[in-house]
């Protein structure tokens, strides 16, 4: 389980108690019923199955039928696919919320042939998706109606990749936590989840507009 990819959702006492002697003595103090003992383990390994149910769901479905490409479909799916996590799964959600962005903005770029560095962050990978849509505060026409409102959604926008990924390092999937952490609520996970589907959409919305002009 230690050497698994969902190592984030393993139980603690898994990591401590290494042998079955170990783990019976743990459970024997912590729960006098074979009840409340079978309710414990239902509970602590609840996150990480259903997480295994969830991928081997997105494996069936059209999400990886498509290969990687990303298009208008694989939003579809990705966001079927949180929308089932954020609920039971918080810190998967919050992972995946910010893959989503960080693979919109990467297919974007590559589509223009834009060179960016494996090294960039999201905050890095935005500015220069947002810079090639022409989205940037200064791209926006001042004489336009309403040109300042523009701007401040705009910044707004990309101040959610920022969040995103702290939320992630923080909280999100693919990295170590200590013993005293503590996962977010479903609450929180709707509101990365909601942040970056409305961030992707917007992007690829303006994407195929520009696309659609060169044709």
């Amino acid at each position: 389980l230690l050497q698994c990819d969902y190592v984030d959702l393993v139980p603690d006492f898994i990591k401590k108690q290494r042998t079955e002697d170990e783990l019976w003595e743990f459970i024997k103090l912590k729960y006098n019923s074979y009840a409340d003992r079978r309710e414990f383990f239902k509970e602590e390994f609840n996150p990480i199955l259903e997480t295994l149910e969830l991928n081997l769901y997105a494996k069936k479905s059209t999400v990886l039928e498509i290969k990687g490409k990303f298009n208008s479909e694989y939003i579809k799916q990705s966001i079927d696919l949180m929308d089932k996590l954020k609920e039971t799964n918080p810190t998967e959600a919050i992972g995946k919320a910010k893959e989503l962005v960080e693979s919109c903005c990467k297919t974007i770029l590559d589509d223009f042939k834009e060179e960016y560095n494996a090294t960039d962050d999201l905050a890095a990978l935005t500015k220069k998706t947002f810079k090639k849509l022409n989205l940037l505060p200064e791209d926006i026409d001042d004489k336009l109606p309403l040109s300042q409102t523009l701007k401040q959604i705009l910044g707004s926008l990309r101040g959610v990749c920022s969040g995103l990924a702290e939320l992630r390092n923080a909280y999100g999937t693919g990295h170590g936590k200590s013993d005293n952490y503590k996962g977010l609520a479903p609450r929180h996970s709707k509101l990365a989840v909601g942040s970056a589907v409305t961030l992707v959409t917007f992007l690829w919305d303006c994407f195929e507009y520009q696309k659609s002009k060169e044709t």
